[in-house]
């Protein structure tokens, strides 16, 4: 009984606030996360580039290095007059993937699991992906292809955490906040609407908005009513209320940046992880790849990863000529069966076994 009255207020509160944010300016809907920030970051290895989004044109504002001499003050500062030029009010901004940073999966799954659809692909992530629930961050959508089957389709987008995490940190520091994490404007309009940031953080980002706005409002309030109604001698004693009060934000905000400090420092000790992560062929390269390669009569069913080795197994009709389609690959080379090819009585699919050596990066 409980968690259903739960569940009837948490739906009428979302339809509440839908309703409300409808009526808003779209920049103030930005703030609270209903919808795409105008502001979109766009991330490579070593570079981050800052566009506006205005009626369905793209202006350049930024590019931002991931290492750069400047402190953090001059680099914020920087930031701030190129948005300030370009008469962009942002305090919100979108990354958008490029198609070689993100993995569209389609699965089926029972119908009923529709309810615990989050936490089951939480739980089942490394059955269905080469990952871990933690290494990654996740979105989905679900559709019914027959409404007599008991299963239900669902398409599961998702992109490593590693190469992100480093460009979250960053535009923090710079003084945005992202709220969107999601498939670029590839043409591909069954991507639109995902958004791989964890709910929570998104609801911990617009929470905090909430109570930053709400906040100075509060404030103005009450100075705006002092400053009308008090004496001289209880508007001064108001203003040394409101002096303590702000030294103790300064304070809570000078312990913000300490831990900002740490956390920054913690990033730096990771180098020899990224090193490691230039050294080596992505999984989702690889993945990528083997399904431009492999013919639709053939599927894997396990894949593994070594420094210089790629070992794949799966069934297919014709397991023979798999070796010559994978030997045109540039990431793949000395392709060759790892143990002799079986046939599986119940489909008649060959079962194989491959191994090949990974191309070495320049």
């Amino acid at each position: 009984m409980t968690k259903r009255l739960s569940k009837a207020v948490r739906n009428f509160m979302d339809w509440w606030l839908s309703e409300l944010s409808a009526m808003l300016p779209a920049i103030v809907r930005n703030w609270f996360g209903h919808s795409v920030p105008a502001l979109r970051a766009h991330l490579s290895d070593h570079e981050m580039s800052l566009t506006l989004h205005e009626g369905g044109n793209a202006r350049p504002i930024a590019t931002v290095p991931l290492e750069e001499d400047r402190s953090l003050g001059q680099r914020r500062d920087k930031l701030r007059r190129s948005l300030k030029r370009a008469g962009c009010m942002e305090k919100s901004a979108a990354i958008e993937l490029t198609k070689d940073q993100f993995v569209s999966i389609h699965l089926k799954l029972p119908k009923a699991t529709r309810e615990y659809l989050c936490e089951v692909l939480r739980n089942e992530m490394d059955r269905y992906t080469p990952f871990s629930e933690d290494q990654v961050y996740f979105d989905f959508h679900t559709h019914d292809s027959d409404p007599e089957s008991d299963s239900i389709g669902i398409d599961l987008v998702l992109t490593p955490r590693r190469q992100l995490d480093d460009w979250l940190d960053k535009l923090a520091a710079l003084g945005l906040d992202v709220t969107y994490i999601g498939p670029g404007d590839d043409g591909v309009s069954q991507r639109s609407g995902f958004n791989l940031l964890p709910k929570q953080q998104i609801d911990w980002i617009r929470r905090q908005r909430l109570t930053r706005i709400t906040a100075a409002v509060a404030t103005c309030f009450v100075v705006i009513s002092l400053m009308a109604w008090l004496p001289m001698s209880a508007r001064e004693k108001a203003l040394a209320t409101v002096d303590a009060r702000l030294t103790e934000v300064r304070r809570d905000a000078d312990e913000l940046v300490r831990t900002r400090k740490k956390l920054e420092d913690l990033r730096s000790s990771a180098s020899s992880v990224q090193s490691e992560k230039h050294s080596r062929t992505p999984v989702i390269a690889l993945l990528a790849e083997l399904t431009s390669l492999l013919p639709d009569d053939t599927w894997l069913v396990q894949m593994s990863q070594s420094d210089t080795e790629l070992r794949v197994a799966g069934y297919s009709a014709n397991a023979s000529s798999l070796i010559e389609l994978l030997e045109n690959s540039e990431m793949l080379e000395n392709v060759r069966f790892d143990a002799p090819v079986t046939i599986q009585n119940e489909t008649s699919r060959e079962h194989f076994r491959i191994v090949a050596s990974l191309e070495t990066k320049d």
